[in-house]
């Protein structure tokens, strides 16, 4: 399926794009998941999980997996019922997301799955809108943080009627630290590949240093640390069970992780699109690395970091803190990574929103006497419908520390014919005219409303979480305040943004 534009974000939106790109990095540990993703493939991880999504049946597995701990009725559709899928493909594959929804929409998910959003299976197949995949990618994650520990990678939990715990107990726990060390050597493997796959590339002349930089920064750096610490790995499996203390040893990699994936997280979605430029150009080392592969190495790194966590949870699950002396060391290391992730993340948009703000300097022609050097650092930005005097009006909103700007996309000649083409260079580079700014320090609230539901289509939102921004009015005018509602996707987005406004405000910044 083709990717088109859309009300909201676009499928080469960073937040979006990271998302999906954790989530890709974890789905394949589900066991029996990769049948279902052998189906699809695109190196845009959002157009992945779009199409992946959009069969329907992985999303009923996933759920099945779900329910079968939860005492939530399966829903037995994880294969195409073949005499519908004969007589229309499409008809049983939204039959399957049908189901799905139904079960996502119940009391009981509610109550057993937080966070899983309701959507409908046209919301899902929409390629005008990222509405219903925003809302997909959200549930999905939730499942995933329900799924019990034993899918991931490793064997079933054999019945406790014919198998005592403390045998499932050793037995999984071998099997979790033995996933954990030769995934470990898989992965140093394929680093040593890359690195001598970038020096033909050098070699050829096919990128430049600089370039080869950007898509895969720091790679000699990163297999040396990859390399000390699957070293630490391997001699902490050659210990007796009792004296293998592996929260140590992530809680003393800590530094070493944040310094070796500072790059890669902050670089990889450039990455990948300089990669899709570059590919024609690569084919010639196939025999090293395919060029339809080498956006899957781009993104390994960011996908290891992420699996990290994973494991050491389904180490924790399967241990009695009685029985083993380095249990609380163990949490500790946990922690350490998820603070590691945490802060790659933050870098990661950090840097995303400084290019992006550097950007529309040169996008905006008509500043109208503002000078964005004044502005502060970006904070937020996303493309709203904005109701101002009860009309709507499709805008690209910036939040920065000291203003919030409403831009208008300029259609020219040259775009007017690919308005459903919107690529991530179109969205990054595209001409705006600024239709609107309020001052942060004349804003006197911002109201999160319920819920809304459009019934009236030609709206652009189905769904939407009004967030209402009010602001002292400028002199000479009769109203006492002047207001606009930003019709927000998601409540966490809208509380996102209200926290923002609400803190730059109060602040007077």
């Amino acid at each position: 399926m083709a990717s088109t534009s859309h009300i909201g974000t676009s499928v080469d939106d960073p937040a979006l794009r990271a998302s999906c790109t954790r989530l890709r990095a974890i789905l394949p540990q589900v066991r029996g998941f990769n049948r279902y993703l052998a189906l699809v493939s695109n190196a845009n991880p959002a157009i992945e999980l779009w199409d992946l999504f959009s069969l329907g049946v992985p999303l009923c597995y996933l759920f099945d997996l779900v329910a079968e701990g939860r005492g939530l009725a399966k829903i037995n559709q994880s294969e195409y019922n073949a005499e519908m899928l004969a007589e229309s493909p499409q008809r049983a594959k939204k039959h399957a997301i049908a189901l799905f929804a139904m079960q996502i929409r119940s009391d009981a998910v509610a109550r057993e799955i937080p966070g899983c959003e309701t959507f409908t299976v046209d919301e899902l197949w929409d390629r005008d809108s990222t509405q219903g995949l925003l809302k997909v990618v959200q549930t999905v994650s939730a499942l995933i943080k329900h799924l019990p520990a034993d899918v991931f990678d490793a064997p079933r939990r054999p019945s406790v009627m014919s198998t005592p715990v403390v045998r499932y107990s050793e037995s999984y726990r071998v099997n979790v630290l033995r996933e954990l060390v030769e995934t470990e050597r898989k992965y140093n493997s394929d680093l040593e590949v890359l690195q001598k796959y970038l020096v033909a590339v050098a070699d050829c002349n096919l990128m430049d240093k600089e370039t080869i930089s950007l898509v895969f920064p720091n790679i000699d750096q990163l297999v040396e640390f990859q390399a000390q610490f699957l070293r630490a790995l391997e001699a902490t499996m050659e210990q007796p069970w009792p004296e293998q203390r592996w929260g140590q040893v992530f809680s003393q990699a800590e530094e070493g992780f944040l310094t070796s994936y500072t790059s890669w997280f902050t670089k990889y979605t450039r990455g990948l699109d300089i990669l899709e430029i570059k590919k024609p150009y690569l084919a010639g080392l196939d025999h090293l690395i395919s060029s339809n592969e080498a956006s899957a190495y781009v993104i390994r790194p960011v996908s290891r970091a992420c699996k990290y966590p994973l494991l050491l949870d389904s180490l924790i699950k399967c241990l009695d803190p009685a029985e083993y002396p380095y249990f609380d060391e163990l949490e500790a290391g946990r922690e350490a990574l998820k603070r590691v992730l945490d802060e790659l993340h933050v870098k990661q948009m950090l840097v995303e929103k400084q290019e992006t703000a550097n950007l529309l300097r040169g996008r905006v022609a008509d500043w109208k006497g503002h000078n964005p050097e004044h502005f502060g650092a970006l904070l937020l930005d996303d493309v709203f419908v904005v109701t101002k005097s009860n009309v709507d009006r499709e805008y690209h909103v910036f939040l920065f520390e000291k203003i919030l700007l409403c831009c208008k996309e300029v259609v020219t000649r040259s775009s007017a014919g690919h308005i459903n083409t919107y690529s991530a260079a179109r969205q990054r580079t595209s001409p705006l005219t600024l239709k609107g700014r309020i001052f942060l320090n004349i804003v006197t609230a911002a109201d999160l409303g319920p819920m809304e539901r459009n019934e009236d289509s030609s709206r652009g939102y189905p769904v939407a979480y009004p967030l209402t921004v009010r602001w002292k009015p400028d002199e000479g005018t009769q109203s006492d305040s002047e207001s606009l509602v930003l019709r927000c996707r998601t409540e966490d987005q809208a509380q996102r943004w209200k926290e923002k406004i609400t803190e730059k405000a109060r602040l007077g910044t």
